[in-house]
């Protein structure tokens, strides 16, 4: 039986949707916003589309991990989203899955982002549960206000 840790959060940047779109849905973005991200590289010819594969190396709490992902849906301009179907993690195998969209309001874009962890429900699960979900959350949190403040600023707000 699978289990899920899911945590999510939303930032408005003041930009296009496109522009934030564009930025967010190209992973080799992603070291510039998502501290733990040391590299990303396509592994299917691009451009990014539903069925696109790619692999996300990152340095989790000091412990250096690569993830394979297939990119599940994409709508250009709102919605990406991908899920590995392989991780390095020797201790607990897990399973991501990651949603970004983008929706344009007013005067700014919307950044929407999910992050679900799908690990192999056990009592180890069970007692790390509330402590993955609470730093998963701070980890998204800060990663949202280092591109709201990447956006704005390139945008000079």
């Amino acid at each position: 039986m699978r289990a899920v840790v899911r945590v999510s959060g939303q930032v408005p940047i003041r930009r296009a949707s496109q522009d934030v779109f564009a930025f967010v849905a190209d992973g080799r973005n992603d070291p510039l916003w998502r501290g733990d991200i040391r590299h990303i590289e396509y592994i299917t010819p691009e451009p990014v589309c539903r069925h696109s594969q790619y692999v996300e190396r990152m340095e989790e709490w000091g412990v250096p991990m690569t993830a394979w992902y297939k990119v599940t849906e994409y709508e250009p301009n709102r919605l990406i989203a991908a899920r590995s179907f392989r991780t390095s993690r020797p201790i607990m195998q897990m399973n991501i899955g990651i949603r970004r969209t983008v929706l344009q309001e007013k005067n700014y874009a919307l950044f929407g982002y999910e992050l679900d962890l799908i690990i192999d429900d056990s009592p180890l699960y069970r007692l790390i549960a509330p402590f993955l979900k609470y730093a998963a959350q701070q980890r998204l949190n800060h990663y949202l206000r280092q591109l709201q403040w990447r956006l704005d600023k390139e945008n000079g707000r």
